[in-house]
């Protein structure tokens, strides 16, 4: 019996018994055979092995249950019987061939993959949708079947014939002297394969070897073939030979080796390698994968070429001849596609319609990637363009002659305009300090400009997050001692000059929490000064004043925040008014710190409050009349320096200003000053039709507690002469002694 095998779609293999007999015999065989319809077809099969085959057949035909669709000729097998039964329904009369399911081959004679093989390494592989066998494929499995025992008998596997070896003869024959030369080596001996496999070649390249040849090969790839296709497109290839190693070189399959000369060891080897890396190529005319043939030309990969193409160029991506090619290969494929559009189908109608479809398709999808490169160049040149536009207004808003808060709330009126998003503004450092200065003198006037628009305020929520980052401590500052010494060491002498102002201010009793450092924040707190035991003990009391010392330059108008020029340099939390030996310290400790940073201290301002009079005595400042008086002290840090303590005026003006409210009634050497005759004066003055004193107001003749606490205020409150000299009013005579206490 001989099998003949090939694949279907249901994996499964055909087999066919030959037979030669005479047709009666072959006549009893089918009948009985198609009495249990196996689906056998028998052929000249040997009168002499009739018998024997006849019980083997008739056995299997027994044996075999009925198939209603295609399954395992095997009996005992049921491949296919549970997938297809009942799905389908064919007539009794179909043509059925005898089939073999895979389960009855070894796994070696069954082909699964494609694979694409350069040599001896496996360079891809793919899957096979329908499986094949190979040559000397033959069933061995049969497991669980009711056949004879000898189709249980496995192939021995046939060792390969030993490889001869080749016989090299001793003897070299040559007629003359040249060939003698020839054949004695083309490239010297002392080349060989290992040292050219550890040449370096770069991506892209491969290296392949055998026993006789190295090949060094840059590769393409055939996309659009059926299978994977890899095409040399540079190729050099050291062979050894009987009279040593032989080189050549070939680009696009076309030998250049004459352009080379010969090699004598594996560095010149490298060299060359190199050279053949760096020779630019013939782009060719890519894109006319329709056209199979084309006379004069050849194909690459994807790519067409001229035959005389030099395939080496210099300036231009493709050759003189390959240019004059590309229309002769449009003109080709547009023949090949009018004929498609008009070669019938399978129905035999045209489909053209289908073509058409196709080429407005194609025409569609390349309009719309060109119109999406033009998007992307237009963005391009907007956001440029808009950068510089940018940079234009921020170079002309520097050169102006204006302020720096004026400039940066116009720079930050630029950026709210070219924001997108009112969250996606970014304001500067400065015009956030800015701000918040501006908070703090008015939050009324700072919510107006903001919800008026009339200036780009960020929100007060966003100023809160942004204080309660800072640490604030009681204590010396180091931050500002920091950026003083930046700011005072490129200044003069002269103009590093400065006053230390003290000065105390009520403030409300409250005790917080502050959750980042777990600490109570409102009792009294003089920092590095709560060494003093009997400060430790008071430390426990809330705190309702606020001692601040801060500097001010005296010859330079320096500006240390934007709009101050005062800038606070400690702060302390107390108990009514520090006393006098903890002013002392903490004043002297400034002095010693602002020296180091590069300041000069000059004097001391404060007020004439009990604690400062207080310091002034432990320090050594007298002010008794008719004795000796003492201002000033030497300087802690030099003391060929003195630093005078003053009073401060303005202070005192408020003092017997807010001492007048409370009594009505101030007695002094030159006799009774009364504060009803400044009420006099602003009623009289507001009733007249042109005012005399027309910058007195109520808030300076009844302030309300915070104003009280104002200089200008008091500083502010008009002389009465003129009413009692020019107008002779009688309200205003009498009043001289008022009017000498405030010209004294």
């Amino acid at each position: 019996m001989k099998a003949h095998t090939h694949t279907n779609k249901n994996r499964c293999l055909h087999l066919e018994a030959e037979f030669n007999s005479s047709k009666s015999k072959q006549k009893h065989i089918l009948q009985l055979l198609n009495s249990n319809r196996v689906p056998i077809k028998f052929v000249n099969y040997p009168s002499d092995n009739f018998s024997s085959c006849l019980q083997d057949l008739a056995n299997v035909a027994l044996t075999c249950s009925e198939p209603e669709m295609p399954s395992c000729f095997v009996p005992g097998c049921k491949t296919g019987n549970t997938q297809w039964s009942g799905r389908f329904t064919y007539s009794s009369s179909r043509e059925m061939q005898p089939k073999i399911c895979h389960l009855h081959f070894e796994e070696d004679f069954i082909v699964k993959t494609d694979k694409v093989m350069m040599g001896s390494v496996v360079m891809t592989e793919k899957q096979r949708k329908l499986w094949t066998l190979t040559p000397n494929a033959v069933p061995t499995k049969f497991s669980n079947t009711v056949i004879p025992k000898y189709f249980d008998k496995k192939v021995q596997a046939r060792k390969p014939p030993a490889e001869r070896q080749q016989i090299v003869t001793e003897e070299v024959s040559a007629t003359s002297d040249m060939e003698i030369e020839q054949a004695t080596l083309d490239t010297p001996k002392d080349l060989n394969f290992d040292d050219l496999r550890m040449l370096q070649i770069p991506l892209g390249w491969m290296c392949q070897q055998n026993e006789e040849s190295i090949r060094f090969m840059e590769m393409v790839v055939d996309t659009r073939a059926k299978r994977t296709t890899f095409c040399p497109v540079k190729d050099l290839e050291v062979t050894n030979v009987f009279t040593g190693y032989r080189f050549s070189v070939k680009v696009r399959s076309k030998d250049i080796t004459d352009r080379f000369e010969p090699v004598s060891s594996t560095l010149e080897v490298q060299k060359l390698l190199d050279n053949l890396i760096s020779i630019k190529l013939c782009s060719g005319i890519p894109n006319f994968n329709i056209i199979f043939s084309f006379p004069s030309s050849f194909k690459v990969a994807t790519t067409w070429f001229a035959d005389n193409c030099p395939q080496e160029v210099t300036d231009v991506s493709t050759c003189e001849n390959c240019s004059r090619l590309k229309p002769k290969l449009r003109g080709a494929a547009d023949i090949v596609m009018k004929k498609r559009a008009t070669a019938p189908n399978q129905d035999g109608k045209c489909n053209t319609k289908k073509i058409l479809m196709k080429r407005q398709f194609k025409a569609t999808k390349a309009r719309l990637s060109r119109m999406r490169n033009r998007n992307l160049e237009l963005k391009k040149m907007y956001t440029e363009l808009k950068a510089c536009s940018e940079a234009s207004l921020s170079e002309k808003i520097d050169s102006l002659n204006l302020p720096p808060p004026t400039k940066s709330a116009m720079l930050t009126s630029l950026k709210v305009a070219q924001a997108k998003s009112k969250y996606a503004v970014r304001y500067s450092a400065d015009w956030l300090l800015q701000s918040i200065l501006l908070k703090i003198t008015s939050p009324k006037g700072y919510r107006k400009l903001r919800d008026s628009k009339i200036v780009p305020l960020p929100d007060p929520a966003h100023l809160t997050r942004l204080l309660s980052g800072i640490s604030c401590q009681f204590g010396f500052s180091d931050y500002v001692f920091a950026e003083l010494e930046k700011s005072f060491k490129l200044l003069s002498k002269r103009d590093s000059q400065v006053m230390l102002l003290v000065d105390e201010m009520g403030v409300q009793e409250k005790v917080s929490f502050e959750k980042a450092s777990m600490k109570f924040k409102g009792y009294i707190d003089y920092a590095d000064f709560m060494e003093d035991e009997k400060t430790r003990k008071k430390a426990k009391r809330e705190a309702d004043h606020c001692l601040v010392l801060m500097i001010r330059s005296l010859n330079n108008k320096m500006v240390f925040v934007h709009i101050l020029q005062t800038q606070p340099v400690a702060s302390f939390a107390t108990r009514g008014a520090a006393p006098g030996n903890m002013l002392v310290k903490i004043i002297l400790s400034c002095i010693i710190k602002l020296e180091k940073v590069g300041c000069e201290v000059v004097g001391v301002v404060s007020d004439g409050a009990t604690s400062n009079k207080s310091m002034w005595r432990e320090l050594g400042i007298t002010t008794k009349r008719g004795g000796s008086i003492v201002n000033s002290v030497a300087n802690p840090v030099d003391e060929t320096r003195r630093i005078f303590f003053f009073c401060d005026i303005p202070h005192v003006f408020k003092c017997i200003r807010n001492h007048m409210l409370k009594t009505a009634d101030v007695q002094w050497s030159g006799g009774t000053a009364h504060w009803a005759v400044y009420r006099n004066l602003y009623e009289v003055d507001k009733a007249a039709e042109l005012r005399i004193v027309p910058k007195l107001t109520p808030k300076h003749i009844n302030p309300n507690p915070f104003q009280r606490m104002k200089c200008s205020y008091a500083l502010k409150v008009q002389f009465i002469k003129a009413y009692r000299e020019i107008e002779n009013h009688p309200l205003f005579k009498g009043t001289e002694s008022t009017e000498n206490l405030l010209e004294r």
